[in-house]
């Protein structure tokens, strides 16, 4: 069973590969140095600004900066990119977009179509505060409001995959889910 849905998320992963600009954030963070005090609970941003600037850093905003001029959303794969090391239901990713990208909106969008997606990590702040699981991944708070995690079953289908990528490739282009 893990099997199948492992091969259904590689599916959808390849499916909207095809049609959206797609980086991972492994491919810009590895090479940057973690910083660390000791204490999880120090901020990431406490951890950022001590931390030398890294061309790693600075590619991952020149791509999206350059995508965002073309006006084309670009999805960023959270997670290690070794497909073995993440769960075989799970696809986690952000969208960058110009004007940015507002994960509630979408998945509002994307429950009219019948599709149910989480925003954010499965371990969230219910005090609407800053993610520590975000912040653990180093994913870029200009990302944190593009977060969406998709979550397959053993029911799920390929015909539920085809019409997840069909309605997500719409909505994210769309105005409807333009940021605040």
């Amino acid at each position: 069973k893990n099997r199948q849905m492992s091969s259904l998320r590689d599916e959808i992963q390849a499916a909207l590969a095809r049609r959206f600009l797609t980086v991972h954030l492994d491919d810009y963070c590895e090479a940057r140095p973690r910083i660390s005090d000791g204490n999880p609970a120090t901020p990431r941003s406490a951890r950022v600004a001590a931390a030398p600037k890294t061309e790693p850093g600075v590619l991952l905003a020149q791509r999206l900066n350059d995508a965002a001029s073309a006006d084309r959303p670009v999805l960023v794969w959270i997670g290690p990119r070794d497909p073995a090391k993440i769960l075989p239901n799970t696809l986690f990713f952000a969208v960058h977009r110009s004007g940015g990208f507002c994960n509630k909106k979408a998945r509002a969008e994307l429950e009219k179509a019948g599709i149910i997606v989480g925003i954010g990590p499965a371990c969230s702040n219910a005090a609407g505060g800053s993610s520590h699981v975000l912040e653990a991944l180093d994913v870029p708070p200009e990302l944190w409001q593009g977060v969406l995690r998709v979550s397959l079953s053993i029911d799920t289908t390929a015909k539920d995959a085809a019409a997840f990528v069909d309605a997500f490739t719409a909505i994210a282009a769309s105005p409807k889910v333009l940021g605040d």
